[in-house]
């Protein structure tokens, strides 16, 4: 075999859109078909549409829930650096009435909110919180001026490659006139201790957490509340350990496609009770509440992954695949009814009363036709359909000789006895074109003279518009052939 040739062999042995051949039931009809299919049909498919079309709106949408894998790690080093329009940090005060004394009021200040950061231990300047643009947040609580910026640094190891660690202190402080805006004076010490005694000490402290909305891809605040309570005598101080959280989120279509964020996830608070002489050395005075913001070592990675176009679309044939399972159903009628109609075939062309036979309601017909319908069945084995045309070679040779057989093989047609010369004569196009449809009638004829059952042929012949002129030559040849 040349190297050619195994090309060929080996680009057809490879092909796999390779089909095979499927006999006609009728013309143009490989297939068996029914309207009960059909039927299904439409149903399963739209069905399968609805669904592929709510499906993908769903997808569009971002209300199919993305998978999402949470995990914890704990970090030598890590930062956050925020800065939000909205506060990340907010304080207020209970000022039950009116006529309680404001400890925040910057021209008779009680208390005074200080803010210090420190980098690897060491404090930074003091700056003051207060200023005279307090507002109100739920009557009558004073809201004091929130932070809107937040930078904390974690570093375990103290590696110098790193930034050095950052903590932030809020103190609330015994007023501190060298913290005081211009135009600003402090109480009195009357009017500090009137505001001990009649006063419910307690502050307002609430963080800004953030979640992200899979839904609208959008970061939500969610507002963490804490309660702090402090007197003249001691001081209260909360350690306040941010949890920091790396969100990955994957919006790809086909392929990955990773945006990232950090945001604070979560706080923890550890409360002890201390002097108020704590910060003395840094802020003089004493301070009433500390809070000590520190990053926590220990954070949480999550990853969010939509679903890919693939995934959707494999969701939707799951579901298909098991609207599919109808299809059997019609699948087996389709087979049943064309065995049928094929069994009904072969019985009619053996028994010319076929449709008496069928249709008869003795016990002893309908018995038999039974029996032929098992028969029918086993002719349609194409092993028995071998088998029946070699009976038919046998049978041919023992009538008539090997020598004939042999000769069919050179049987055939030959289509130049079917042309008419039409030179020296003089015809019409029309009927030209006559004697053109009779020349093809009669080839046709008998290239199919034994393809259809006799009473089938005189069925079509009946049934064709045949040309007139056509007709009348069939018919005078007919006649012809009589004589």
């Amino acid at each position: 075999m040349d190297f050619r040739k195994f090309q060929i062999t080996f680009l057809k042995m490879v092909d796999i859109f390779g089909t095979p051949y499927l006999h006609s039931i009728k013309f143009n009809q490989k297939i068996q078909k029914s309207i009960l299919g059909g039927i299904i049909s439409i149903f399963i498919l739209g069905i399968s549409l609805a669904y592929f079309i709510y499906v993908i709106n769903q997808w569009c949408t971002y209300q199919i829930l993305p998978k999402t894998n949470n995990s914890m790690k704990v970090e030598q080093f890590s930062e956050i650096n925020l800065q939000d329009d909205n506060p990340i940090i907010q304080i207020s005060y209970g000022k039950y009435s009116e006529q309680s004394l404001d400890p925040f009021d910057t021209q008779n200040n009680i208390l005074m909110p200080i803010g210090i950061y420190f980098t690897d231990g060491k404090p930074q300047k003091p700056f003051s919180l207060l200023n005279n643009k307090q507002k109100s947040d739920v009557y009558p609580n004073k809201l004091l001026p929130s932070l809107n910026k937040l930078s904390l640094v974690q570093n375990g190891n103290s590696n110098q490659d790193y930034k050095k660690t950052t903590e932030l202190v809020i103190m609330i402080a015994k007023c501190n006139e060298e913290y005081l805006s211009e135009g600003g004076k402090c109480a009195t010490d009357q009017q500090i201790e009137q505001f001990f005694a009649t006063s419910v000490t307690y502050m307002d402290f609430w963080i800004n957490l953030k979640q992200f909305n899979s839904q609208t891809q959008k970061f939500e605040v969610v507002r963490k509340q804490y309660y702090f309570w402090f007197e003249s005598k001691s001081a209260q101080l909360s350690q306040i350990m941010i949890k920091k959280a790396y969100l990955h989120v994957d919006k790809g279509v086909l392929f990955n496609s990773y945006n990232d964020y950090n945001y604070i996830q979560d706080t923890q608070i550890m409360m002890s009770t201390t002097t108020t002489k704590l910060w003395a050395p840094l802020v003089s005075g004493d301070t009433y509440l500390s809070l000590i913001f520190r990053l926590d070592p220990v954070s949480i990675d999550v990853q969010l992954v939509y679903p890919k176009l693939g995934e959707v679309l494999a969701m939707v044939g799951s579901i298909v695949n098991l609207l599919l399972m109808v299809k059997y159903g019609a699948q087996y009628y389709n087979e049943s009814l064309l065995e049928n109609k094929l069994t009904d075939k072969i019985i009619r062309y053996y028994y010319s009363d076929f449709e008496e036979l069928k249709t008869s309601q003795d016990f002893q017909t309908k018995f038999y036709y039974n029996q032929l319908k098992k028969q029918a069945k086993r002719k349609l084995i194409f092993h028995n359909i071998l088998y029946e045309l070699s009976r038919i070679q046998l049978f041919l040779f023992n009538q008539f000789g090997r020598t004939s057989i042999e000769n069919s093989h050179q049987l055939k047609f030959r289509f130049q006895d079917f042309k008419v010369d039409f030179e020296g004569e003089v015809f019409t196009a029309k009927q030209q074109q006559t004697q053109l449809n009779l020349i093809a009638h009669e080839s046709t004829s008998n290239f199919m003279i034994i393809s259809i059952p006799e009473k089938e042929k005189m069925k079509n012949q009946r049934g064709e518009k045949v040309h007139p002129e056509i007709r009348s030559s069939l018919d005078q040849q007919s006649l012809s052939q009589d004589k």
